[in-house]
């Protein structure tokens, strides 16, 4: 379901310091190239703003965490990026990880960012725009974005595991929607409703976008390997999840229940350990857009 949060709330579910370190480790590396392809693309096709360099002006990363699986891969198309987040924790370790001298992170509260009226060219949301009130989100776009600039919304979904192999042995096809298996993990953490707009490629949060210029892109499907200990350390990266074990204390380890699940698929005992099964996945990014029209006005004056 949608986010109902009120004109000053957002749903904090990733401040815990301990859970911003994890992240920075255990998240998947950057976005696949042809996702952020795919939206310079657009840009470019419908932002005509470049500088001499070749460069956009300016760029906002609405729920950046860390910075590296997103705001940091954008840097060489904008003279500057600013990345911005509710978590203390996860900005301070985007300062940490930052490599890139043209971009730059800060915290913010609610839904004033800290940005000119009619100054960016192009606003990336990446795996977090379900947690937002969509109304409130959508206006301040309208208000920073440039005429013509672009909001770009995608998110990670997992598709199927394709194969598998056991240590050194050869690779095997075997076909798992996983994207079942994290339905039902996210069930038993009972993980913000939220979350199931995500898993559910956005189509959610994209019939509520009220902008008519809205639009799909085409789905980014990468495939990706790695072994069970590292697809199940991801998830030990959800909010949900650290939010449900600290509270809830569970007798067994919802994460078991996943891993078990996978095995179970595979045909797999439990006498293997997690390091030694391999898996090929899909990861499948759905990407839409949405661009300022040039007879916008400005709600709010910084």
């Amino acid at each position: 379901m949608a986010s109902k949060c009120s004109d000053k709330t957002l749903i904090r579910l990733y401040e815990d310091k301990e859970l911003a370190y994890m992240y920075a480790i255990y998240r998947p590396p950057p976005y696949p190239t042809a996702v952020r392809e795919t939206i310079i693309k657009y840009l470019e096709k419908n932002c005509n703003a470049k500088n001499k360099e070749g460069k956009f002006e300016k760029m906002l990363d609405v729920g950046c965490g860390s910075g590296t699986l997103s705001t940091q891969t954008f840097a060489s198309f904008f003279e500057s990026i600013l990345g911005i987040d509710i978590s203390e924790a996860k900005i301070k370790e985007a300062k940490r990880l930052n490599k890139c001298r043209n971009v730059a992170f800060e915290c913010i509260e609610g839904y004033e960012f800290p940005v000119e009226n009619n100054s960016v060219d192009l606003i990336t949301c990446a795996s977090s725009i379900h947690f937002l009130d969509l109304k409130l989100f959508e206006k301040e776009c309208e208000r920073i974005l440039k005429p013509g600039g672009c909001c770009a919304v995608y998110v990670i979904n997992w598709g199927n595991i394709t194969g598998f192999r056991v240590g050194g042995t050869d690779w095997r096809l075997k076909m798992v929607l996983l994207y079942l298996i994290v339905e039902d993990f996210y069930i038993s953490v009972k993980a913000h409703p939220n979350n199931f707009a995500a898993i559910r490629r956005n189509q959610q949060i994209y019939d509520q976008i009220q902008n008519s210029s809205k639009i799909k892109l085409q789905e980014i499907v990468s495939g990706r390997e790695m072994t069970l200990c590292q697809l199940k350390n991801v998830f030990r990266t959800l909010g949900d999840y650290v939010i449900f074990m600290k509270q809830e204390k569970p007798a067994k380890d919802p994460l078991e229940i996943f891993d078990q699940n996978i095995r179970q698929a595979l045909k797999l005992g439990n006498d293997l350990s997690d390091e030694k099964i391999f898996l090929k996945s899909e990861e499948v990014f759905p990407i839409f857009v949405f661009t300022k029209q040039v007879t916008s006005r400005p709600d709010r004056v910084l």
